[in-house]
Formats: structure tokens, sequence, C-alpha cells
């Protein structure tokens, strides 16, 4: 793949970006979206972004099914003649559907050279039934299928990560040829935060203190993140737990039985700035995912010098690289979480000796995460489709 801005378009191109729907709240895939908007607009693109419309969406008991009426009934007609009216324009039209659980809208793009991202795979396992940790609904099981139906005649799927082209192949059986690895970019200009830099930290919290960023996913693990916090603490007593993210009320018995109340906090609403800061005092991100896509908040730690402790297994070794405080893989089973928890902490506390040769390590590592890099990337399939 190129590594430079100068990527060479042999044909006139116009990028139409599905994007997603709105009031879904995917925030990190509306910002994917914005990243490929921006980026391809600044390389001088014509760029059109598409998405389903709030019709019937809004909130309630109902809200669900009403937004699945706006995404499913009323969106792929408009979709389809949006799509006519650009291809009648003269140029080449290159659709891009920028989330793979919009796959329903592959046939509205038959005709048309046709990318559509995969970040992940984990709800279409779950429906499956091959996530037992996470059982998943009837309706879900069958939205899952009719989405997996859909990937399965994908012209081309781009992958942000290995491990994930990995299990969309295994799941769909597409060819070499129809997948593609591009890494995301960062979506923010994280980088070390000098003293003078250092806004206040939001919620008035003061170092020391261990961060975990992310939703409350059961995939997430924040039981592993707390049991590995709690086995640091002999090292860092003052240290607080900072989860960036709603509440996780499965994690209430644990800090109620150890008395940590007053010293977790959970965070929501935080500016990309204020994550920034919060990257640049942490001790360390505890990042013991079990599942991941791609796993953005260990490249944002990393671009911001904070050390990184992440499981010996993809992608999250593929994202942190050798930069990475390497452990073993956590247990799933609960009653083994506090072995591994100490084991791991004797790793995590040995490697924060090292900690400016982490930093260092972890910001060379993200050069490979520049925004500009998967644009180049991205620009490149989208022309391999148009000749093709």
């Amino acid at each position: 793949m190129p590594q430079n801005n100068a990527i060479s378009m042999s044909t006139k191109l116009h990028l139409a970006l599905i994007a997603n729907y709105r009031p879904d709240g995917q925030a990190s895939m509306l910002r994917f979206a914005d990243m490929l908007e921006e980026g391809l607009r600044e390389r001088g693109q014509t760029v059109t972004r598409l998405e389903p419309a709030k019709t019937l969406g809004g909130s309630g008991p109902a809200a669900k099914w009403r937004g699945y009426a706006d995404k499913f009934l009323l969106a792929p007609g408009k979709l389809k003649r949006q799509l006519r009216a650009l291809a009648a324009g003269g140029d080449t039209v290159v659709a891009h559907i920028c989330d793979h659980s919009n796959a329903p809208y592959l046939p509205l793009t038959r005709g048309l050279p046709t990318v559509i991202t995969c970040h992940d795979v984990m709800a279409i396992k779950s429906g499956l039934g091959l996530v037992p940790q996470n059982p998943t609904r009837f309706s879900g099981r069958l939205l899952q299928n009719w989405i997996l139906r859909h990937l399965k005649d994908a012209p081309h799927a781009a992958c942000v990560s290995g491990k994930t082209r990995h299990d969309l192949q295994t799941l769909t059986g597409l060819p070499d040829e129809r997948l593609t690895v591009i890494p995301n970019g960062l979506p923010y200009p994280f980088h070390p935060l000098a003293a003078d830099e250092l806004p206040a930290l939001p919620g008035g919290i003061e170092p020391p203190y261990f961060l975990h960023v992310g939703s409350d996913a059961w995939y997430k693990n924040r039981t592993g993140a707390f049991a590995l916090y709690r086995a640091l603490l002999p090292g860092t007593p003052t240290a607080q737990m900072v989860f960036v993210g709603p509440h996780s009320p499965g994690l209430d018995g644990d800090i109620r039985m150890h008395h940590l109340g007053p010293r977790t906090r959970f965070l929501t609403g935080v500016s990309n700035e204020q994550l920034n800061a919060l990257y640049s005092r942490a001790e360390c991100l505890l990042f013991p995912s079990w599942e991941e896509g791609f796993g953005w908040p260990i490249a944002e730690a990393q671009a911001s010098g904070c050390p990184v402790a992440i499981p010996e297994r993809e992608p999250m070794s593929e994202v942190g690289g050798e930069a990475a405080i390497r452990l073993p893989a956590a247990p799933l089973q609960p009653d083994q979480t506090d072995k591994w928890a100490r084991q791991s902490a004797a790793l995590i506390s040995e490697a924060l000796s090292r900690r400016e040769s982490l930093a260092a390590a972890g910001l060379a590592n993200v050069r490979r995460f520049a925004p500009a890099h998967m644009i180049d990337h991205y620009l490149e399939l989208y022309q391999q489709l148009a000749d093709n």
C-alpha cells in the first residue's frame, strides 16, 4: 500500500459514502464515516454522503422498531434513487457502505463498484450462537443472519484488522481477492501533552489513576480491568480507577465488596481534548478485552504517550505491536480472574519501570495509523474497483 498522499487517479470518481442511521447513536461508526468524508474531500475527491433519514424513529418503547422501519423499509428506495442520480452524472460512482451492519443495502449498489467496511463480526457470531456469554434474542438472531447473508455476496470487503478479515472469511467464505485489510486511522490528533498544555481533567480527577476506555459491552471485560486495578493497588496505593464510558452495573458488587466506591470513577461525555489529557496523565491503559474489531483506544493511548496493557491475542496485539505490555489472555471463568490479575499486575509493574522507552515505542508504533495512510489505502482500493 502507498505511504504518501499522491495517489494517481486514472478515472474521475464520485465517491458515495453510505453512512449509519444517526438516531442509533453509534458514535464510532459515525466517526469513521466523518473521517473518510473529511479525508477524501481534503484530497480533492468528489464525495456525496448518503444516510437513512429519521422519519418514524424517536424515543419510547417502540423506538428500535421505528428505527428498523426507517432503515430497512423507508430508506432503501430513497438511497437507490440517490445512487442512480449520482450515476447519471457522468463520473464513475464508487459506493462505499461504511459499516457492515448495513450489508442489506448491498443490493442497492448492484452495477456500481462497491466496497463495504467490516469493523467486526462479534454481533454476527453472537446471533449464530457462537458466543454463549452473549446470548441474542430471536429478533437479533434474525437481523444478524440477514446481515450475514448479504455479506456473503459482498463484491469487496475492507476489514479494519487481520483478525476481522480472518473472522469474516471464516463466516462468509469470501475469496482472498474480495478482501482487503485497511487499518483504521486515528480519529483525532492524539499526542503527548507537555505540562503547560495539560487542561484540568474532567470530574476533578487527579493522578495517579489507571484508565479503561470503552463501552460496557461484554467483550470489553471491565471486570478484568477492575481486577487488574485491584492487583496493582499495593504498588500504587493512592491510585484511582477511571472508566471512560457508561456506568457498569455489573461492577457494583465488586466495587462495594472491596470498598473502592470513592476511588472508582465513570466518565461520560468526554471530549477528544479531555481524553487526550486523561491518556497523557494515566499510569497505564488497562485494556483486557476478550474480543475487538480493531481497538481504537490502544492506538489513541500510545499516541498520547500512555503505556498500554493488552492480552496476547488478536487484534489487540496486532494494533499495540511490540510497544504494548503483553498479558496472558483473560479467563472467561470468573473464579480464575483474580489469579490472572495478580500474575498480570506483576508484568505491568515491571514494564512500567521502563515507562519512557514504552512511550517512545508506542509513538513509533502508531505512525502506522496516521489518517492519511487510511485515506491512501481507500483511494487505491476505489481506483482498483473502478478499473475492474
